[in-house]
């Protein structure tokens, strides 16, 4: 993909099922991304959408259908180029032992101090970094286990698809705890984003849905409006 240049997206009669017995997780998706669109994506629990964000960036396969990014199909890709290019953000992270830096800096090792404090704070982690004096140093484990809650959890993990500032950030419901201030900073984010990224997000949240360009509902693995 053009890593400068924010893409399209096409996901063309997406067909997944976990196993033969179970109901399809997507049935027949269909739905276009323009280049810099801000996409929501909703419905009820269990309806498909974490499913629908990992298949749209490759990292699970549907049995039927296809994505093409710019009119080309995704599996034409590099799977390994397209990860690292891709900015994702999913509801749990999993964090190694070791500083909040050294967890950020998975997603970009050559950040500056400085933009690893920004993208925490354009993730809505401001008071994070406050309860940490700042501290980027801070080891994110105690006694062999996290010091998070996944509130907090939720903000490291943004921040990571923030700092590769790739023109594809899709997001498995960001900013989920609704606190004001993290949704302030979240909403800031999107906005300075707007049309020079391609975004597509999961969420139940009414404000945030109100600053997406296109909202796709889906229930029980279907597109009921898009």
């Amino acid at each position: 993909p053009n890593l400068e240049k924010a893409p399209s997206l096409s996901l063309k009669h997406l067909t997944l099922r976990y196993s033969a017995e179970t109901e399809p997780a997507l049935s027949g998706i269909t739905f276009d991304i323009e280049a810099g669109e801000t996409v929501a994506i909703i419905g009820p629990n269990g309806c498909g959408k974490t499913t629908l964000l990992l298949s749209a960036i490759g990292v699970i396969d549907a049995q039927a259908g296809y994505v093409t990014i710019n009119n080309k199909n995704l599996k034409q890709f590099d799977p390994e180029i397209f990860r690292q290019w891709a900015a994702f953000s999913p509801t749990n992270s999993e964090f190694l032992p070791g500083s909040l830096a050294y967890n950020l800096r998975l997603a970009k090792p050559d950040a500056s101090d400085e933009q690893l404090k920004q993208a925490l704070i354009d993730a809505g982690g401001e008071a994070l970094l406050s309860a940490l004096d700042n501290d980027l140093n801070a080891n994110l484990f105690s006694r062999g286990t996290s010091m998070f809650s996944a509130v907090e959890g939720g903000y490291i993990s943004l921040a990571r698809a923030l700092l590769k500032q790739s023109p594809l950030l899709v997001m498995d419901e960001p900013i989920a705890n609704r606190n004001p201030h993290a949704k302030t900073a979240f909403i800031n984010t999107l906005t300075k984003l707007k049309g020079s990224t391609t975004i597509l997000f999961t969420t139940h949240d009414q404000e945030l849905i109100q600053y997406a360009d296109k909202v796709v509902i889906l229930d029980k693995g279907s597109v009921v409006y898009a």
